[in-house]
């Protein structure tokens, strides 16, 4: 195979949609970090829920946690749909929220009005949370 192969795949009204070989779509990724370094990078908000212990604390709290969101730009993603674990052990449920920026989302996790009911989640579920940096 030639170096600097593309992908061809068909798309609808067009022939084909060319892909940016390998090293122009890393360098693009990599001008996108460098540039937005600066700028303000959405940011998620994941809960992994291994186990549910009580379920009606567990929709108590969503009914009181989730308005807590909208002032910090906070939005629900994904909200323990359908899943499937590639990789390690199996989970009961997750959560996806997006906001802003790193710094946002920090906000929320820590505010008082979310203080106010986070420990109703941990009261209610075994899991763990985590905060990710977007690339954009």
């Amino acid at each position: 195979m030639a170096s600097g192969w593309r992908f061809k795949l068909p798309t609808s009204g067009k022939k084909h949609q060319k892909f940016a070989k390998p090293h122009q779509q890393t360098a693009k990724i990599a001008k996108c970090l460098t540039e937005n370094k600066e700028n303000h990078m959405t940011a998620y908000v994941v809960f992994i829920r291994d186990e549910m212990k009580d379920q009606a604390a567990y929709d108590r709290y969503l009914q009181l946690g989730v308005p807590t969101l909208a002032p910090f730009g906070g939005e629900i993603l994904v909200a323990n749909g359908a899943h499937e674990a590639f990789e390690g052990a199996d989970f009961d449920g997750s959560v996806v929220l997006r906001f802003p920026d790193m710094a946002s989302a920090r906000a929320w996790y820590t505010s008082p009005e979310y203080e106010a009911v986070k420990s109703m989640r941990l009261e209610a579920t075994l899991g763990r949370a985590v905060l990710l940096e977007g690339v954009a």
